[in-house]
């Protein structure tokens, strides 16, 4: 009598699955290129800053939020460049946002402090001096940006849609069953 019983493992079809990895690669780089180009119309048609919840066509199921994210032009602002020298200058200036830690017998900041805003404020608190440590750094231009947020819920409801059927009309706009005549072929 054998304590356990043994499987014969299936044969691996490494043709049907060197085939399903090129399909596979094949759909991935179609993604791509549709997403790339969705993402720039969609650039072209909202403003930074402007929200949209998706939903399925005649449907009012949310499957995912849409934001066209502005930058935010006051970041980075006020740095901590050499905590060590503005630490000495808090213990003189404002002390209160220094803790003395006796369990590594080593002074630290209260992290609220080295905040930009708290910085920005200290500097003009002391009318004008900046502390030891601290550099104003130019805000970095950052252009708008997509972002596409979905719960699992929503991711959920368009697997659903999709397994459904109900977005065959949208997969073939987007060149995924059937191709879209370009009048080139691309070489294979």
């Amino acid at each position: 009598m054998t304590d356990h019983l043994e499987t014969t493992p299936e044969p691996v079809d490494v043709r049907q699955l060197a085939l399903d990895l090129a399909v596979l690669a094949a759909i991935k780089d179609v993604v791509a290129r549709e997403e790339k180009a969705t993402k720039a119309a969609l650039e072209a048609a909202m403003d930074p800053g402007d929200r949209k919840t998706v939903t399925l066509e005649g449907e009012k199921t949310s499957v995912g939020t849409l934001t066209f994210a502005a930058p935010n032009p006051d970041a980075p602002g006020w740095v901590v460049t050499d905590k060590a020298a503005l630490l000495e200058w808090a213990r003189e200036h404002e002390a209160a946002a220094v803790v003395e830690e006796e369990v590594v017998i080593e002074a630290r900041l209260l992290d609220w402090f080295t905040a930009p805003a708290n910085l920005g404020a200290l500097v003009e608190r002391h009318g004008g001096e900046v502390m030891p440590g601290v550099v104003w750094e130019e805000p970095v231009a950052r252009d708008p940006y997509l972002s596409l947020r979905r719960s699992p819920v929503q991711k959920e409801a368009l697997l659903g849609a999709l397994r459904a059927g109900k977005m065959e009309g949208r997969v073939s706009a987007l060149g995924l069953t059937e191709r879209p005549a370009t009048g080139q072929e691309e070489d294979q």
